[in-house]
């Protein structure tokens, strides 16, 4: 019940089917107390905390490995180095279910869906390369970025991280976000051969 004040019903059974034994294990940590979220959304009194923020960091980076210091020394001369293109794409955020024309802000974490229907105000429609509201990207505004890529950049290296799926929290799953994703890619002439066109083809 708490829960479905703080965000909508259907974000928040999605949210809790996915990840109540994770939200269970945080709420077990002295700093993340349930007394302190009842307060932090305006649900319970809020009492007086004294909170030490350098204390928290460094309980946190305790176990972290003491990192070596850089065995690299950058040549002398750099006139006649061999030098790389590198295009580096990261937290593209792709929803494969964006849907052109639809409600870009609603009351959810995600927009730009069917389900959340078509409003009167044409400047709250979804566009149709994305929108600048709470939505992601569609899949056709990453295919031309791949396509910009392949062609006119031209890079040597690609370098593709994370985080790729969508903000929908609340329905994410393997099956739909990251195998769903990979296999439109894959789908896509421009996704398939890109790594072969960059690597063999440039000339």
């Amino acid at each position: 019940n708490v829960c479905r004040i703080i965000v909508n019903p259907l974000v928040c059974e999605g949210i809790l089917d996915d990840y109540f034994y994770i939200l269970m294990q945080s709420l077990t940590i002295k700093n993340l107390r349930p007394k302190d979220i009842c307060a932090h959304y305006f649900l319970c009194p809020r009492d007086k905390i004294e909170f030490d923020i350098e204390k928290f960091a460094q309980d946190i980076l305790k176990d972290k490995p003491k990192q070596k210091p850089s065995e690299y020394k950058s040549p002398k001369n750099n006139v006649n180095r061999e030098t790389y293109k590198v295009v580096h794409i990261s937290d593209l955020h792709i929803d494969m279910q964006y849907a052109e024309g639809y409600n870009s802000l609603c009351k959810k974490p995600l927009c730009c869906r069917q389900e959340e229907g078509i409003p009167e105000d044409q400047n709250m429609r979804a566009g149709h390369w994305g929108s600048l509201t709470l939505c992601d990207v569609p899949l056709r505004t990453v295919e031309k970025m791949l396509e910009q890529i392949a062609y006119d950049i031209k890079p040597d290296i690609l370098l593709w991280t994370g985080d790729n799926i969508a903000h929908d929290v609340w329905q994410q799953y393997q099956h739909n976000q990251t195998l769903s994703l990979i296999t439109h890619l894959r789908a896509h002439e421009t996704g398939r051969n890109l790594v072969c066109r960059l690597l063999l083809e440039k000339k």
